[in-house]
């Protein structure tokens, strides 16, 4: 019985090894589609955000200067009609009025996520370049996931013998539907 069962696995998995659809279906593919996954979703910076200073009063110089000494953000000096242009095309995300009083007017479209999180970093560098004190000391830890250069050679071992594994037991269950369906067994399913 032993000896049967063993010959019919290897039987089974030859046959498997035959067809190089399924050899590439369940073995190659698999390894090319987390390669492939993990090159296209690796660890990026995050990106800077792009605005746009309308003024030509020395409020605006002050404003443009601390805009520009965020780390986060890509500050730019354009005329009205300008800006709005750039605004309208995606070139900018916020655009940063200066009146008359000081105040600072924001012009930005809120369906856009970028332009929201571009609004609240602009008036933080505005406000901070503006000398507003924080009441609250804050800390920052960065929290990443470990990153590393390349696949390990035990990941991609696992990859693979998982990928076995998967193959040896699809060929098992057919082997053994195909005794079931010589014996004439009432448990195999209809085809």
């Amino acid at each position: 019985m032993r000896d049967s069962l063993k010959q019919l696995v290897l039987t089974r998995f030859r046959e498997f090894l035959r067809e190089p659809e399924a050899v590439f279906w369940s073995l190659l593919f698999p390894i090319l589609l987390s390669v492939g996954l993990g090159i296209a979703f690796r660890n990026r910076a995050p990106e800077q955000v792009h605005v746009a200073l309308v003024s030509d009063r020395p409020e605006g110089r002050s404003a443009l200067q601390a805009l520009r000494a965020s780390k986060s953000i890509t500050a730019d000096s354009l005329d009205l009609e300008a800006a709005r242009l750039a605004l309208r095309t995606g070139r900018v995300a916020l655009i940063v009025r200066v009146n008359e009083a000081g105040g600072v007017l924001y012009e930005y479209d809120d369906t856009r996520p970028d332009a929201r999180s571009a609004r609240l970093v602009a008036d933080d560098a505005i406000q901070r370049g503006g000398g507003r004190a924080d009441p609250v000391s804050v800390e920052e830890r960065h929290v990443h996931e470990r990153a590393r250069a390349s696949p390990s050679a035990g990941s991609c071992v696992r990859t693979v013998v998982d990928a076995l594994d998967r193959a040896f037991v699809r060929s098992l269950f057919i082997a053994l539907d195909d005794s079931a369906a010589r014996l004439g067994s009432p448990f195999r399913s209809p085809a």
